[in-house]
């Protein structure tokens, strides 16, 4: 399922409808459907004979849920009448950038954020903090193997929209986060045996966490939630 789009589950059931307004697709229940990284689903959910055995315990009738089947089962989000705006449960990277620290790269849901120069407050730990909206440009190592099978690596210059922390405070406070929330050193020491690794084609040199980001944007309302405790190599 790409970033931005709704839950694969609700894109399959019989009473969604893509062209329906204002993403309220569902047929059968009032409600705006939710942008989110994982699976969107509901007690109601028809195809092929309904709901699967092992989802329809933990579904109750009036409920949204999300649910991704690698990591979890489903978890409510709302009764459907309090589902009447926009809600996002989003994956972000948070990418250690040479120049600029800890950084939240959005290009992937850049839309649901606002506009470069905009400062925006995320809360982390129930406190607001701000980063302001940036366009930079980053290096990223395209990597592939040639017909002798040696490592042939390509760095190219790319634009990243990001939000950055507004000042060292800020700074310090994301990356007090970061601690408290995962093992930054064992992260670090992973990532560098992940590049040195002759087989890991993956060559580009920042740390990654993936997390998350919940809120309404038509709100400006964001939160910050702990992803997974391990590092990725964008």
């Amino acid at each position: 399922m790409g970033m931005g789009d709704y839950g694969e589950h609700c894109g399959n059931c019989d009473h969604f409808d893509g062209k329906r307004s204002d993403r309220r697709f569902c047929e059968l229940h009032d409600f705006v459907m939710p942008i989110a990284s994982e699976n969107v689903i509901c007690a109601d959910w028809q195809r092929l004979g309904g709901v699967p055995k092992n989802l329809a315990q933990h579904l109750a009738d009036g409920v949204l849920y999300l649910w991704n089947p690698y990591l979890y089962s489903p978890k409510a989000l709302d009764r459907f009448e309090a589902v009447q705006e926009l809600v996002i449960d989003v994956q972000v990277r948070l990418v250690e950038n040479p120049d600029y620290g800890f950084a939240f790269y959005l290009s992937a849901c850049q839309d649901l954020f606002p506009n470069p120069g905009e400062v925006v407050s995320i809360y982390v730990d129930q406190v607001p903090i701000q980063f302001q909206i940036h366009d930079i440009e980053i290096t990223v190592t395209y990597t592939s193997r040639n017909s002798g099978g040696e490592l042939v690596m390509e760095d190219r210059r790319e634009v990243q929209r990001v939000a950055l922390p507004v000042n060292e405070v800020i700074k310090q406070a994301l990356l007090q986060w970061i601690n408290e929330h995962h093992d930054l050193a064992a992260a670090r020491n992973m990532h560098h045996r992940n590049l040195e690794n002759p087989r890991f084609l993956n060559k580009n040199r920042a740390l990654c966490l993936l997390e998350k980001i919940t809120g309404k944007p038509e709100a400006r309302l964001y939160y910050l939630q702990r992803g997974l405790d391990v590092p990725l190599i964008p």
